[in-house]
């Protein structure tokens, strides 16, 4: 009789754990996902704080009579918190941006459908920033796509090669700023 009292009386004490940790536990959710540089909308947090609550509960309190009380019940929400977050992020797979990615990185060629229609895009891009330049500077530009030499560039038009390296990098460089704009 005094184990069942015994067990009576420890239901109670984790009821009235688990009902004095549920109002922090959305709270330890945020600061923990905060602490992952993440920013989650309230379904996320509701989905954590279901996910958190159910993990406490389950298996008869079983995660939630590890409570030893050796510090307060917040803090020890809060590493229980934040290992279930930690799991969490850990077991995601990063997310990579197919544009981010270099071009041989990929695993097969793309379609040659495809790779025309970016072709055709970065031509008009190329194009777009091409009329932006000064008339000098598209001389230049078309100079330099019919593959002279530097010699024979500067001798067309009538500066230096040193002047004509210098001036395609720089040249290189602001049709990059203008395609990126």
């Amino acid at each position: 009789m005094n184990e069942a009292y015994a067990d009576r009386g420890e239901d109670v004490l984790q009821n009235t754990l688990i009902d004095s940790l549920l109002p922090h536990i959305s709270a330890a959710v945020y600061w923990a996902c905060r602490c992952y540089h993440c920013f989650p909308d309230q379904s996320v947090i509701d989905d954590f704080t279901q996910e958190i609550t159910l993990s406490l509960i389950k298996n008869d309190y079983h995660n939630l009579r590890s409570f030893e009380r050796r510090s307060t019940e917040k803090t020890w929400l809060h590493v229980v918190v934040l290992h279930h977050i930690s799991r969490h992020f850990k077991n995601q797979k990063p997310t990579e941006i197919l544009e981010d990615l270099p071009v041989n990185s990929l695993p097969s060629q793309p379609p040659a459908q495809e790779v025309m229609v970016l072709f055709k895009e970065r031509q008009k891009l190329v194009a777009t920033a091409r009329s932006e330049l000064t008339g000098r500077e598209q001389e230049l530009w078309d100079s330099l796509c019919s593959e002279l030499t530097d010699g024979e560039i500067a001798k067309q038009m009538g500066i230096k090669v040193k002047s004509v390296q210098r001036k395609r990098c720089a040249l290189i460089k602001k049709i990059g700023s203008l395609v990126r704009d």
